[in-house]
């Protein structure tokens, strides 16, 4: 018996997704970003993850355990050497629909115009 985990499916992400679904899980960051002044997505050249830069209103790993009590799994900056706060590594190897919805909850914190949150 087996009794490996599999990691890919313990994080929701597809190890093989495909160049177009990473693509379009890009650019529904960007959409998404360009609606919140206060966050940016940071250019990239490819690649499975996106950078996302957000306000410090808390430290990285603070806002990082933050969503992921909302269900979202986003990785801090400092994981990826970034010298200052605050920055988001978010994968793009999930599938359109989970991934739209983990955008949604992680703007969401920022967005100064939804109320009720």
């Amino acid at each position: 018996m087996n009794n490996r985990r599999n990691h890919y499916r313990t994080l929701f992400v597809q190890p093989d997704a495909s160049p177009e679904v990473i693509r379009a899980n890009y650019r529904t960051l960007q959409r998404a970003a360009g609606t919140v002044p206060s966050c940016r997505v940071l250019r990239s050249d490819g690649g499975w993850y996106a950078v996302l830069q957000v306000p410090s209103l808390e430290s990285e790993e603070a806002l990082a355990l933050r969503l992921l009590d909302l269900g979202v799994l986003a990785h801090p900056g400092y994981f990826f050497d970034f010298s200052r706060e605050s920055f988001l590594v978010v994968s793009l190897l999930l599938p359109e629909a989970s991934f739209a919805d983990g955008v949604s909850r992680i703007l969401r914190h920022f967005d100064c115009t939804v109320t009720g949150i």
